[in-house]
């Protein structure tokens, strides 16, 4: 099989996926309470804590459908002095920006809420990763622009933290040669170490 249809496969194979996982994860969280789903955050924010020591930047992401919430927590982070970014998209390009909690957000790439573009940037340390779906091997699969995997593809010093929910976890990631691997992930139930800590 050429290369071309090997990539054409995984992509057929990722489309595939993203329906089968938006469905999942739209049920997991439609069978919480809204106790149950509070408590469930507050076990992934208890999670992601040990993951970020020191006071080195941390960016995060609006959450969007029924991505677990991380805005409270990184709201924490900044009231606590740390430097928070969220995701800014000027075209096919992803840069972080820096935000506090009282900034006001603007509708960005398919609507979703960014900070306004022209403010301070820079590049997280440590970066929270939204995902449909997730692998034990590191293997994450997203909406499909590639946004993050651009960004990150000459960034290897920033540690990659993908946050799910635990019915996101599949078998195995179809990957492509330019995917980059999460470096934890963390769940409600546990947290997945791909990489041993080196920070």
């Amino acid at each position: 099989m050429s290369r071309g249809a090997e990539v054409s496969d995984a992509a057929s194979t990722k489309a595939s996926l993203r329906i089968a996982l938006r469905r999942v994860r739209h049920d997991f969280l439609s069978g919480l309470s809204a106790d149950q789903r509070d408590a469930a955050l507050a076990r992934i924010d208890a999670a992601i804590t040990p993951l970020i020591p020191g006071d080195a930047a941390v960016a995060g992401y609006v959450a969007q459908s029924d991505e677990p919430d991380v805005l409270p927590f990184l709201a924490s982070l900044h009231a606590a002095g740390r430097r928070v970014l969220l995701p800014c998209v000027r075209r096919l390009d992803m840069e972080f920006s820096a935000w506090s909690p009282a900034d006001p957000l603007v509708p960005g790439y398919a609507g979703i809420p960014m900070p306004q573009l022209g403010g301070d940037s820079g590049v997280p340390r440590f970066l929270l990763v939204p995902l449909l779906g997730f692998d034990r091997q590191g293997g994450r699969i997203g909406q499909g622009g590639g946004f993050y995997d651009r960004y990150l593809e000459h960034r290897p010093e920033t540690k990659r933290l993908g946050i799910a929910w635990s019915a996101q976890e599949v078998d195995e990631v179809p990957s492509d040669p330019w995917d980059v691997a999460l470096t934890a992930v963390v769940t409600e139930l546990e947290t997945i170490e791909v990489e041993p800590p080196s920070l």
